[in-house]
Order: C-alpha cells, then structure tokens, then sequence
C-alpha cells in the first residue's frame, strides 16, 4: 500500500474532506467547506492521507485558545473503511505534528472514550499523549451507533510536541503491571464478559507512584452483548478516572491482558514526566 499523506489546502481538496467525512460518519451533517477554508487560513492544519489521487482519510486540527496559552485543538481523524487498523493513524499524527510544529504549536489537544481501547493505544501508547482532563457526558446524548445508550465521556489528550516526554524514547516511563496497583477487580460473568467484581477505590493513596484502571478489551462487542453492563463500566472507570486526575496522575500507557478480556490503563504522577507548562485547563 502506497499512501501519500501531504497537507490539504485547496477548495477541491476540501471537497474531497467533506466527502470522507461524510462517509465515515454516515450522513450526519459536515462540516461546510467555508469552514474548513476559514480555518486552514487562520492556523487550522488539514492532513489528507491519498492512495494515488484518492483521499481516503485526513486529520482536521484549528486553533484553540485558554488562559493566554494558544494550542492546536485536532477535532477530528478518519479514514475510510477498508483503510482503518492498517497504522495509518500514527502516520496520519506524526504529519500532523510536524505543520504543527512548523507553525509554532507546542500541544496538539483532542478527545477519546476512556473505554476504546485501540484509541487509547495510539493516543496513549504509541503517540505518547496524555491525559489532561475528564469531560463527563461531554457531547450530550448521541444517536449514533458507538454512542447511543451512554453518557459521552471523553479523556482530553494532552500531546506535548516539543516535549521529551513525547520526543526522547528514554523518557518513557517503566510501569508495573501488577494487580496489586489495580483499582478494580474484575471477573468474567457466565456470558464470559468482563465485569467489575469490586471497586477498590478504597484502596487509593496518592501517595503511591502509580495505579492501574481495568477496561473491557472489545467495549463495542460488550455493549451489544449486554447494554446495561456497558453503563456499569462507564459509571465505575469514571469514578476512578476522576480520582486519579484530581490527585495529580496521568494514563500514560495501556496494555491488553486477553486472557482477562481487559486491557488496564497505567497512570503516573503527571509532575514525573518531562512535558511543558502550560495546557488545556
């Protein structure tokens, strides 16, 4: 597969945005091309991922703005279907990092459910953001297949690109994967679905280096299995994902345990981790 991933700013590439956007996203209203040219004019970054002269995919980024700190809010990532999980994503950022950069941005931000984990894979894992903030039911109620039944939480990725954090790889962080450091037991239920045995929120003191916060591994499969488990999990994880940003930590990994059908968030001390000031706050 030969993907050219280059910066969009013509009109008829536009279009062409609107178009996937469109298809993605299954005919709810887009964005309106004025827009997208409004932005890409005044510090906006729109990232096409081509498969010869196609646009199969981009990235939609403008500025954003908090208490004197200017940032690039990345509002939205998509592909077309027969090109998503092939590692383009990554790809997709790093471009977007780069004209970033080049603009004199310092920190990308955008949101992602806590409880989809291949998001979190490469928001977390592989591109090295964190997490700044809990938003609880951040965009209402949605009718839209991922969302519909459940409050829209959203973890706001923080991702610091001129950091070492982000930038030297021997700034990444060495975690435990302990169940000691878990904030939940989980158990499978006799349809073999993860669930939560036990909070043991009880348990948390921040005075410890790091915790660990359990998530259902397939949490679409689980949620047309059983709904009103899905609402369990996002009730418990928000409680515990709160806590830990209240008191100071961050996800800074996330690692897929299949035998438990979970995969378990890894959350540090944020004043640990070489990043620079400033923020979403």
């Amino acid at each position: 597969m030969n993907i050219e991933i280059k910066r969009v700013n013509s009109l008829d590439d536009l279009r062409e945005v609107q178009r996937v956007e469109e298809a993605v996203w299954q005919g709810q209203a887009s964005i309106p091309i004025h827009q997208y040219y409004t932005a890409v004019e005044n510090g906006g970054i729109i990232i096409g991922a081509y498969d010869h002269d196609k646009l199969i995919g981009f990235s939609y980024g403008f500025p954003g703005y908090r208490n004197g700190f200017t940032y690039l809010c990345s509002h939205m990532l998509a592909f077309e279907d027969s090109y998503r999980k092939n590692g383009l994503g990554k790809h997709l950022k790093e471009r977007q990092k780069e004209e970033a950069l080049e603009q004199g941005y310092t920190m990308i931000c955008w949101t992602f459910d806590p409880l989809e984990t291949v998001n979190a894979n490469l928001n977390i894992r592989k591109l090295r953001g964190i997490t700044g903030k809990y938003l609880e039911n951040h965009y209402g109620d949605m009718k839209d297949e991922l969302n519909q039944g459940l409050a829209t939480d959203r973890f706001l990725v923080e991702w610091w690109i001129k950091s070492d954090y982000v930038n030297e790889v021997d700034q990444y962080p060495t975690i435990l994967w302990e169940e000691n450091f878990s904030l939940m037991d989980v158990v499978l239920n006799d349809q073999g679905l993860p669930f939560v045995h036990k909070n043991q929120l009880e348990t948390f003191h921040d005075s410890h280096a790091q915790w660990l916060v359990p998530v259902p591994d397939q949490f679409q499969a689980l949620k047309k299995a059983d709904l009103s488990l899905a609402v369990d999990w996002r009730m418990q994880t928000r409680k515990a994902f709160q806590l830990l940003l209240k008191s100071g930590y961050t996800a800074v990994d996330i690692k897929h345990i299949p035998e438990r059908k979970i995969c378990f968030y890894a959350f540090l001390k944020r004043n640990q981790l070489r990043l620079d000031n400033g923020g979403c706050q």
